[in-house]
This record gives C-alpha cells, sequence and structure tokens, in this order.
C-alpha cells in the first residue's frame, strides 16, 4: 500500500460535545483531503461521517470506559479510519432492536467500508480499522443509493435498508505523510 499522503491522529473528549467533536475534526481532514485530490463520488464526505460519528461515539464512548483516539489517513483509493479505544473486546454486529438500544452501527460500517477488522493495542485495547473506498467501482459505495433526498442519512438509511431489509425501522503512521493537525 502506497503511504498516506494526509494524517490525522487526535485523542477524542469523553466529556462535552464528543460527536460534534468527532465529526469536526474528521469534517476538516475531508476538507483539506479534497484540497488534495477530489473525491471520486459526493456520497463519500457522508459516507466517511457517519462512520466515524459510528466507531467513535456509539463503539469507543458508548461501549467503553477510558480513553479513545480517532486515526485518519488519506491514500491514493481510500481513507483509512482507525479508532483506538481501552477496551479489549472486540467490536461486531448486534440484532438490531426497534426499542432505540441499537444495533444498526456494525452493520451501516460494513456496508459503507470495505477491509474492516480489529487489531489489538499494547496497552490492552483495541484498534478498529476499516477503509472508505474512494472509487466510483467501490463495493461499498456502489451498492449504496444515494441522492434519497436526505444527503448522508439518506445514504445511511438506504445502506440499513439494503443491509437489514425494507422492514427495519429508520429503514502505521508513515513519516513521509504529510501531517494534518
Amino acid at each position: 500500500m502506497d503511504p498516506p499522503v494526509l494524517v490525522l491522529d487526535r485523542p477524542v473528549p469523553r466529556t462535552g460535545r464528543t460527536t460534534t467533536t468527532a465529526r469536526s475534526m474528521a469534517h476538516d481532514f475531508l476538507h483539506h483531503a479534497a484540497q488534495v485530490r477530489a473525491p471520486a463520488q459526493p456520497e463519500y464526505t457522508d459516507a466517511v461521517l457517519m462512520v466515524v460519528t459510528e466507531l467513535v461515539i456509539t463503539n469507543a464512548i458508548r461501549h467503553t470506559d477510558g480513553s479513545a483516539a480517532l486515526h485518519l489517513e488519506l491514500h491514493d483509493d481510500h481513507i483509512e479510519i482507525r479508532v483506538t479505544d481501552t477496551s479489549p473486546k472486540p467490536a461486531g454486529p448486534r440484532l438490531p432492536r426497534t426499542d432505540g438500544t441499537g444495533g444498526y452501527g456494525w452493520h451501516l460500517i460494513d456496508r459503507l467500508t470495505t477491509h474492516t477488522h480489529t487489531e489489538p493495542t499494547p496497552q490492552g485495547g483495541k484498534t478498529i480499522c476499516a477503509h472508505a473506498p474512494d472509487k466510483n467501482n467501490s463495493r461499498a459505495l456502489a451498492r449504496s443509493h444515494p441522492g434519497e433526498g436526505m444527503g448522508g442519512c439518506g445514504l445511511a438509511l438506504a445502506a440499513a435498508r439494503d443491509t437489514l431489509g425494507d422492514n427495519q425501522p429508520g429503514g502505521g503512521r508513515s513519516t513521509t505523510a504529510a501531517m494534518y493537525d
């Protein structure tokens, strides 16, 4: 794999506006990434922001007690998304529930990304890694239904419908990389 051309590596706060902070960091990164090379598809930004939100908020903040970090790398044909937390418990799909307790996040992540896996950290936690592809023929984005009138939500809900069925509610860091701080 080619070395990344742009890297973001930041801790995610557990207090305050965690969702806004994580999405803002990712949005700023994507803005800088678009100056390096334009995304192949307009839905790309929405997909990356949805994955960051699910990995940071749903997994790292909601399901663990310790610190979390967001790491993004711009590569030629994808953005690598890595979220590290202190829990050794691997993330994975759960049965979606209609009572508001969740179960949709991992299905969305799986639908919007490729090469998703979990790596243990030396400190006893884990890093979840996912590639958000950026090619017109990509498996993940080709399966989505962009333009359903709701921006990123439309993309995410379409992915959920495709993954879960229409009955479900809601339908190493490179030293050669330019550091984005």
